[in-house]
Parts: structure tokens; sequence; C-alpha cells
């Protein structure tokens, strides 16, 4: 029993602390000044999503519309996840912007 608890707490507290990190990283990307031409084309990919999470092994991740390599590899073993949010998360799951990520990310935390 005390072994489970230790399990549960070390996810919760290792799901909160990547989405924590996630969320430093961007704040610091978003002070980077953009120019007209970048702010039409980040305006045009706001129609679609901007992140998805998805899969590694079994491990969420989450990926950056457009780059191959994941933005945040989480310590958040899906086979603890509900058998649904597993068949979502092996399809990949759209997500809005960092906010959906922060969200998604504290659910499946905890």
């Amino acid at each position: 029993m005390n072994r489970s608890l230790s399990a549960l707490w070390l996810l919760a507290f290792g799901g909160a602390a990547a989405a924590l990190i996630f969320s430093l990283w961007l704040l610091a990307s978003a002070g980077e000044p953009q120019n007209p031409s970048a702010a039409t084309a980040a305006a045009a990919a706001s129609a679609s999503p901007g992140y998805y999470a998805a899969l590694s092994g079994n491990y969420v991740v989450i990926y950056l519309n457009g780059r191959a390599e994941p933005v945040l590899v989480t310590d958040i073993d899906a086979r603890t996840l509900p058998d649904a949010d597993q068949q979502k998360l092996a399809q990949g799951i759209p997500l809005a912007g960092a906010d959906d990520v922060n969200q998604l990310l504290e659910d499946y935390s905890g």
C-alpha cells in the first residue's frame, strides 16, 4: 500500500514538474521579437492546433506541429491512464496552445 502511494506521489510530482518546465520554456520563447511577416505566419498557424500530444514508447510527449522531434518528453506513463485516453494519445491529440498543453499535463498528472 505504501509503495503504491509513493508511486502515485512520484507520478503526480513528475507530471507537475514537467508542466512547470514546459510553461517556463513557452514563456521564454514568447519573449522573442517577431517581424510583420512572422506575425502573419503565426496568425495563419493559429487556425490549426499548434501542438499535439502523442505517445513515445509508453510515455506522453508533446510535439510542436511541423516538427519531428518532441518539445517535451514527460515521465507520464500512459499505461496508468484510462484506455480511452491511451487510444486518443495513440492517434494524437491536437492542442491549440500552451494553455491546452498545460491542462492536458495537469489532467494526466493527477
